[in-house]
């Protein structure tokens, strides 16, 4: 049957139609997996298994990735603070010797 000849069916005949399209799509389907071998369906369980453990193993590569690099970088701000507070203390300390000794101290880096 061809889409033009749908026009005249009623609702009851269509619904029947789709019925034995659902029930042919599944024989076919049936069939196919029978020529396939007996292990067809065991193949694509584990097939899906092995899909989603490596999706699962992915995202916890990422995860501990992104974990490594968040702590890396947060060391990175404590050591910036840290250099940035003794750098203020030598600076002060050096004003000081300045003002106490009446030398003038000049540090080249």
């Amino acid at each position: 049957m061809k889409g033009k000849e749908l026009d005249g069916l009623s609702l009851k005949e269509l619904q029947h139609l789709e019925k034995q399209l659902s029930e042919g799509i599944l024989a076919v389907k049936d069939r196919k997996n029978n020529l396939q071998g007996p292990g067809y369906r065991y193949r694509v369980l584990l097939a899906l298994f092995i899909s989603f453990s490596f999706h699962n193993t992915a995202s916890k590569e990422l995860e501990q990735k992104a974990m490594m690099e968040n702590e890396i970088l947060r060391k990175q701000v404590v050591n910036t603070r840290l250099w940035s507070s003794e750098e203020r203390m030598e600076n002060r300390t050096l004003q000081r010797l300045r003002e106490s000794s009446g030398f003038t101290v000049t540090f080249l880096y």
